[in-house]
């Protein structure tokens, strides 16, 4: 199933809990998404507001669904991790491979994904506040 988001980079406002939570899973993460992924997520602010309980809800389906018994450091209100496959495109860059990453219930702000790659996302593009960015999923 192909889709697509589209959203602009948020790189202020970030709680950093993710980069404690990838480092802490950086094996598990690993084995499931098949390497090593950057310690840390970038976030992307997306127009909709309610995409996480989208995404909660199995829209799209996940390429990746990663039991939360095999993550440590999980709060009682999450629930599984899951990951899409998709690539990062900007005006200027891309495609780049990386997944959307959700761990079910997640807190993350409204309307915020997260997303995951082997590289540091806004070194490797070179990525602002602000810039326009796609994930289209393969």
């Amino acid at each position: 199933m192909s889709w697509k988001i589209e959203g602009k980079v948020e790189l202020v406002w970030c709680s950093h809990k993710f980069s404690v939570f990838a480092r802490e899973n950086a094996d598990v993460l690993a084995r499931h998404l098949g390497g090593p992924v950057f310690p840390g997520s970038l976030n992307v602010r997306t127009a909709t507001r309610r995409i996480g309980e989208a995404l909660d809800s199995g829209r799209p389906p996940p390429d990746v669904v990663i039991p939360k018994a095999d993550l440590r450091g999980m709060p009682g209100y999450l629930g599984d991790g899951r990951a899409w496959r998709c690539r990062l495109r900007t005006d200027h860059n891309g495609p780049v491979r990386c997944f959307l990453f959700r761990r079910e219930g997640s807190r993350v702000r409204p309307g915020v994904v997260e997303v995951l790659a082997a590289e540091r996302l806004v070194d490797l593009l070179g990525l602002t506040q602000g810039q326009a960015v796609a994930l289209e999923g393969e």
